[in-house]
């Protein structure tokens, strides 16, 4: 009876060794988040490695020599906003994920009985679009969103959040063959980043969501702006201006109000 009783604590120690093993696999298997530091520095194609070294895929940019690389410094202050507003409304605050959604897709898998995916942060979206491959990126597991939630927090903690944000808005793609906010402000407003005002930064805010079919289909793309812009709205009557750094001071953006309102009232189109 009581070699039997000293097999419990036993076995228990054994499983417990053999899932932390696993895990230390799980993670060693990981992309290196190093390879952000060449996508930041605006490389086309970046080779993707595990944490051990072993080569697991190339990145390469949505649209090869369509893109142009910029600093944050150089993007109108409504595109940083409404990219945050539409995207991760939480990114300067989050630790790469957001815990509510989360936590809301654990609830819907369990009473629905299926597996949902919570939604992206900016960080996430920059993991899924360039440190996973592409076999990966859209299967719906645990394992899978694990990996997700992992490198975000990896890079959350070594990463700068503006660096994060610079990436993002870089390398996302907007449509009409466009890669990078100042790719886009070009195909659809013939002008720079920097120059964009809310109306413009509204509607190209909304593409990544459906890029090919709000970029193609002015109607939609106009109502997908009214959507931006009635998020940026609601979120403004919590807080009167939208943060645009992490800093204790950060820069801030701050809409009047009417000028949100009277493109609302406006006409149904992108200008």
């Amino acid at each position: 009876m009581k070699k039997r009783f000293l097999l419990i604590p036993a076995a228990f120690l054994l499983m417990m060794t053999a899932g932390f093993l696993t895990f230390l696999h799980f993670l060693a298997s990981l992309p290196d988040i190093s390879a952000l530091e060449k996508v930041s520095y605006g490389e086309e194609t970046v080779p993707v490695y595990d944490m051990r070294g072993n080569f697991i895929y190339e990145y390469h940019s949505p649209t090869y020599g369509e893109k142009e690389q910029i600093r944050l410094s150089e993007i109108s202050d409504e595109m940083i906003a409404l990219t945050i507003v539409t995207e991760d409304s939480t990114f300067f605050s989050n630790p790469g994920f957001s815990p509510s959604a989360i936590l809301r897709a654990v609830l819907q898998n369990l009473t629905l009985g299926r597996t949902y995916s919570g939604a992206s942060t900016i960080t996430q979206q920059i993991v899924k679009n360039i440190l996973l491959p592409p076999e990966e990126r859209f299967v719906r597991s645990i394992p899978r969103k694990a990996k997700e939630i992992i490198l975000s927090v990896a890079i959350t903690f070594r990463y700068e959040k503006e660096t994060i944000l610079n990436i993002y808005l870089n390398e996302i793609y907007y449509g009409q063959n466009a890669t990078g906010v100042e790719k886009a402000a070009e195909v659809y407003f013939g002008k720079h980043a920097s120059g964009l005002d809310l109306a413009e930064a509204a509607f190209i805010a909304g593409l990544p969501q459906a890029p090919n079919y709000y970029g193609n289909d002015p109607e939609a793309g106009a109502l997908r702006q009214k959507e931006v812009l009635q998020v940026l709205e609601r979120i403004l009557r919590e807080s009167r201006c939208i943060r645009l750094e992490k800093g204790k001071d950060p820069r801030k953006y701050c809409p009047a109000a009417e000028e949100i309102r009277e493109i609302l009232d406006g006409p149904d189109r992108p200008e």
